[in-house]
C-alpha cells in the first residue's frame, strides 16, 4: 500500500511539472501488476533470530509515520531519475521527435521504479544494512531480481510495442543500478535516524 501511495504522489507531481503523463494507465498497470506478482514470495522470507526475540503486534497506527519517513527515499530517487530522463537521456536518444522523448521519458521511469519498489523490499524488511548485514531468503532474492529483469525486458519485445515503450541503450541500466545503490543507502541512512526513536521500523 505505501509503494502505491508514493507512486501516486509521483505521478501527482511529475504530471504537474512535466508537459505530459509520466506513464500511462496501461503501464501503471503493468508496472504494479510485476511488482505485485513479486510480493507474492514475502511469505517465503524468513527473518533472523534476533529480529524474532522480541514479540510485537501488528498495527496500522505507524503506518502514517513510516511513510512519512521513508517515502521521500523513493521519492528523491524518483527525482533524480526524472532529471536525468528529461534533462539528458531523453534528448540526447529522442534526436528532436517528442513523441519519442516521451516514449523514453516513460521507458526509462518503468524500469528504474520498477527496480526502486523490488529494493524497497529488501531495505524495508530490517534494521541492518540490506544484502550485507541481513537480506531475505533466496527464494525472494530470486523472484526480486527475476521480476525486475522481465520488466527491464519487456520494453525489448512486442509486448513492449504495445504498451508504448522505446528499448533503451544498455548504459542506462548503469544509471538505474547507481540508483538502485543509492536508494539503499538513502533508506539505510533514514533508518539510522528513525530507529534512534522506535524501538521497530513498524
Amino acid at each position: 500500500m505505501g509503494t502505491i501511495i508514493v507512486i501516486a504522489a509521483m505521478i501527482l507531481f511529475a504530471s504537474i511539472v512535466l508537459p505530459f503523463l509520466p506513464m500511462l494507465p496501461l503501464q501503471l498497470v503493468v508496472l504494479n501488476f510485476i511488482f505485485g506478482l513479486s510480493c507474492l514470495a514475502i511469505p517465503f522470507d524468513k527473518m533472523p533470530r534476533d529480529y524474532l526475540q522480541t514479540p510485537r503486534r501488528w498495527s496500522f497506527k505507524d503506518l502514517p509515520e513510516f511513510m512519512f519517513w521513508f517515502g521521500p527515499a523513493s521519492a528523491i530517487t524518483n527525482i533524480i531519475s526524472f532529471g536525468f530522463l528529461f534533462f539528458i537521456i531523453c534528448p540526447h536518444l529522442s534526436a528532436g521527435s517528442q513523441t519519442l522523448f516521451v516514449s523514453i521519458f516513460r521507458t526509462g521511469w518503468f524500469i528504474e521504479n520498477l527496480w526502486v519498489q523490488e529494493m524497497a523490499i529488501h531495505a524495508l524488511r530490517d534494521r541492518h544494512l540490506p544484502f550485507i548485514k541481513q537480506h531475505a531468503t533466496s527464494a525472494v532474492i530470486m523472484v526480486s531480481f527475476v521480476a525486475g529483469i522481465i520488466g527491464t525486458a519487456i520494453p525489448y519485445t512486442a509486448t513492449g510495442q504495445i504498451l508504448q515503450f522505446t528499448a533503451l541503450p544498455s548504459e542506462y541500466l548503469i544509471l538505474v543500478f547507481a540508483l538502485m545503490i543509492f536508494y539503499l543507502l538513502l533508506t539505510s541512512l533514514i533508518k539510522l535516524i528513525y530507529l534512534k526513536h522506535k524501538k521497530f521500523l513498524i
